[in-house]
């Protein structure tokens, strides 16, 4: 992702892009990722769970920059103009061949030119040879001068915020294992590869008991199970 969005960088004037991310959790992660990675435009992240007013001020802000990158999910995929996006990118399969469009629709409007990036593993490669197959890719091997860089910037993100990130990345392709063609073994075998290898975790990140039973992944070897945490009792004190 980042060596993609250096060369598109580099070949810009004024090079504004979004980067959409599967969830929250992720484009949060992007955002930070590309926030510390010098030599690129002024960077902001934008998903559902910030309050309306932070929204609107990051789609204003984005929106009159010239030059700027914003890592976001879906919330943004619909009925918003941005003036000026040079490229979208799309990092890990969307939910669904209507997002992809949607997304893409963000770039090259108002007879402006634009670009769109799809930036996948090689089990998701499913998405664009058959949900887009009357659309034409041009396929580039993998940038990633940038590796170490960004292992770095991992190294400087708390272990509970990866664990967020970890059961983020569980739930979302827990839907599309059907396209990948992989079991529930399968999908927690992956979860813990992008744990170790993607969010440099030195063990399996825990998940909550609820949330494993949530997504159907009781008894799923490979998770590591925490009870959950307890609830607050509320307390009525009385008084007015």
């Amino acid at each position: 992702m980042i060596g993609a969005i250096k060369q598109e960088a580099a070949s810009h004037d004024d090079f504004k892009a979004i980067v959409f991310a599967p969830t929250a959790a992720q484009a949060g992660l992007y955002g930070h990722i590309l926030s510390m990675i010098p030599g690129l435009p002024p960077v902001s992240t934008l998903h559902s769970r910030m309050t309306q007013n932070r929204r609107t001020k990051i789609t204003n802000d984005y929106r009159d920059a010239p030059s700027a990158i914003l890592a976001a999910t879906d919330v943004i995929a619909r009925g918003m103009d941005f003036p000026g996006v040079t490229t979208v990118f799309q990092i890990g399969i969307p939910s669904e061949k209507e997002s992809y469009i949607h997304r893409l629709g963000r770039t090259a409007r108002a007879n402006a030119e634009g670009r769109g990036i799809l930036v996948i593993c090689e089990a998701e490669s499913f998405f664009p040879r058959w949900t887009l197959k009357n659309t034409t890719f041009i396929p580039h091997e993998a940038d990633t001068s940038s590796a170490e860089q960004v292992e770095r910037i991992m190294d400087t993100i708390d272990e509970d915020e990866k664990a967020q990130i970890y059961k983020a990345w569980l739930g979302y392709y827990n839907n599309h294992m059907k396209g990948l063609k992989w079991d529930k073994a399968e999908l927690v075998r992956q979860a813990n590869v992008f744990a170790s290898d993607g969010l440099g975790t030195p063990e399996t990140p825990p998940i909550p008991k609820s949330t494993v039973a949530k997504m159907g992944l009781k008894g799923t070897r490979g998770l590591n199970v925490v009870p959950d945490k307890p609830r607050n009792k509320a307390t009525n004190k009385g008084g007015r």
